[in-house]
């Protein structure tokens, strides 16, 4: 019962090495330690962002699927919305910290220079804060033991990959930041159709099979 859910929970995680992992190499290779090193920083910073606004919906895991096995949709549901709402505030509020932050270091420090510019910095602080409606519909979708983002994530993750080596090559850590955010914007809107018709399906077929175990 558990194994289809967990090779395609494993896949996602893999595919997105293309979408953290990769961009630092990738710079090193074309462009030298310098950018790269700058990229590897700034992404660190965006990633404990992430995780930050993340930790509103993850730590909803285990009530969800609590609330799913009780088929409690309706309460589910809003508690769905309101963590979602609170992770991508948090998020929005710490990404303005951030590039504020960013902008003071790099007009008054030397240690500045370690980072990239606001402007590529902006791009990975806006899909960031974009993503986290997706990790959230992540989270609500696990709660369900499913995992209909497998194909999204693996076609996502390749054209970030793909687009990022030629945009990279030309523009660097501009080009690899506009890659990411060019390609996770409109998948951020297939991933939503996704779920909501998942939503649906599965709430609509459970509640048709009370209906027949009722006799109504």
């Amino acid at each position: 019962e558990i194994w289809p859910f967990q090779w395609r929970t494993a896949v996602i995680w893999m595919s997105s090495y293309f979408t953290s992992n990769f961009f630092t190499p990738l710079l090193f290779y074309f462009h030298g330690p310098v950018v790269a090193g700058q990229m590897g920083a700034t992404m660190s910073l965006v990633a404990s962002l992430s995780a930050m606004a993340q930790s509103w919906t993850v730590s909803k895991g285990p009530r969800f699927g609590m609330l799913v096995s009780r088929r409690q949709f309706g309460e589910l549901d809003r508690l769905f919305y309101k963590a979602t709402a609170q992770a991508v505030g948090i998020c929005i509020i710490g990404g303005l910290a951030l590039l504020a932050g960013l902008v003071f270091v790099r007009a008054h420090f030397a240690l500045g220079a370690r980072f990239l510019a606001p402007g590529p910095t902006s791009l990975l602080v806006l899909v960031t804060v974009l993503n986290q409606v997706g990790y959230s519909q992540g989270v609500y979708t696990n709660a369900h033991k499913q995992a209909p983002f497998m194909i999204l994530a693996v076609v996502g993750s390749l054209a970030i990959g793909l687009l990022a080596v030629g945009l990279g090559y030309f523009f660097g850590a501009w080009g690899v930041s506009l890659a990411y955010a060019l390609v996770q914007v409109p998948l951020l809107v297939w991933v939503c159709v996704v779920w909501e018709r998942c939503r649906k399906r599965w709430h609509q077929t459970d509640a048709l099979q009370n209906d027949d175990r009722t006799g109504i």
